[in-house]
């Protein structure tokens, strides 16, 4: 399926600031003396996870729009559903993994509001 520009402008958005507040975050433990190739790891797989989730819901709204309400609401929610399965996995793979620091994984899913506040600003 092929991105409409509304959705591919957000998504570019999304990524551009939750990069920046990933590189914030980064710094942040880099000053606090805990920054190491774990923490960087972490971030950098929430960051992805993240963007990876907003593009999942840029192209589900997009096909729940050719979709009747009823239809429309069930795929939304099973898109729903999918993205936090999604989420739950890479918690896990960033909980039991040594090479991630599962705080800094988890880090970037808070930006992602952040950065809709800010651009929403």
């Amino acid at each position: 399926m092929k991105l409409t520009p509304v959705v591919a402008k957000n998504v570019k958005r999304i990524a551009f600031y939750n990069l920046g507040l990933t590189a914030i975050e980064n710094a942040v433990f880099f000053i606090l003396r805990l920054w190491n190739f774990e923490v960087l790891a972490g971030s950098l797989l929430g960051y992805t996870a993240t963007v990876i989730s907003f593009l999942w819901l840029g192209l589900s709204v997009q096909k729940a729009m050719e979709k009747e309400q009823k239809q429309a609401q069930m795929y939304m929610q099973s898109t729903y559903t999918a993205r936090m399965a999604m989420f739950a996995a890479v918690f896990a793979i960033a909980l039991f993994l040594p090479v991630f620091n599962w705080v800094a994984a988890i880090i970037p899913f808070i930006l992602t509001r952040i950065s809709i506040m800010i651009i929403n600003f």
